[in-house]
């Protein structure tokens, strides 16, 4: 998976031990938007523009991923092919 155009992102409370249950894009419209953007309001912010999606990663143990791009990929590794 490759964010592409990132324009923001938090990371917090990562350890050895999360389990990542979901990685879901976050639109204004969703319950989440408001704790999300608040997340991506104290990350590191590495352009002025803001990017065209918001992205949310769901885990265990209290690890945060909120990012901001403009393009997602995601692409088989090559065991899969």
């Amino acid at each position: 998976m490759t964010f592409e155009g990132v324009t923001c992102f938090s990371l917090e409370h990562l350890g050895l031990l999360n389990i990542v249950y979901s990685i879901r894009i976050v639109e204004a419209i969703d319950k989440n938007y408001e704790y999300v953007s608040a997340a991506l309001n104290k990350g590191e912010r590495l352009s002025t523009r803001k990017g065209a999606k918001t992205a949310f990663m769901y885990s265990s143990l209290g690890a945060e991923l909120g990012i901001e791009f403009d393009s997602l990929r995601i692409e088989r590794s090559p065991a899969e092919h």
